[in-house]
């Protein structure tokens, strides 16, 4: 038998099954095989659909969060702004009362000197006029303890 004869039983039996077969497919295998890639089609569908949607939430949380941020960046600069005029409000504040205080030191110092002097000038006085009453008492030769001497020997030492 040759390859390439041309054998019509062979080719009417070939046909038969082909045909049968081909009946059977169509029947039975070739509607779920289209039921499959129908199902499977629309699942590559709706996946593409979610991803889509997915995709669309995903940018505006992107955008909600750099919304979010610009805000705290935002609220953050100005809780930075608010501090630093506090400390300086601060910073202000306590120059403004260690002046006050040096200013109050300078001035109780001044008037301590100025007690400090009258207390002198009034110790020297007495002292002075203590002097006077016993050189006028050695010159005199008479007792200078009355309190009118006394007051007389306080404005001569006040005078000089």
């Amino acid at each position: 038998m040759s390859l390439f004869s041309l054998d019509p039983g062979l080719a009417i039996w070939t046909w038969i099954s082909f045909l049968a077969l081909f009946y059977l497919m169509s029947r039975y295998a070739f509607p779920k095989i289209a039921t499959a890639l129908r199902e499977r089609e629309n699942l590559i569908a709706k996946s593409v659909d979610d991803a889509k949607a997915i995709e669309r939430k995903l940018a505006e949380s992107n955008e909600a969060r750099e919304a979010l941020l610009r805000q705290t960046r935002h609220e953050a600069d100005a809780l930075i702004r608010q501090a630093r005029a506090e400390a300086e409000r601060l910073r202000q504040e306590a120059l403004d009362k260690a002046e006050a205080e040096a200013e109050k030191i300078i001035e109780q110092a001044h008037e301590q000197i100025v007690a400090d002097r009258q207390a002198a000038v009034r110790a020297l006085t007495e002292e002075l006029a203590e002097l006077i009453c016993a050189a006028a008492e050695k010159v005199v030769g008479k007792s200078f303890t009355g309190a009118a001497e006394r007051a007389w020997a306080r404005e001569m030492a006040e005078q000089l």
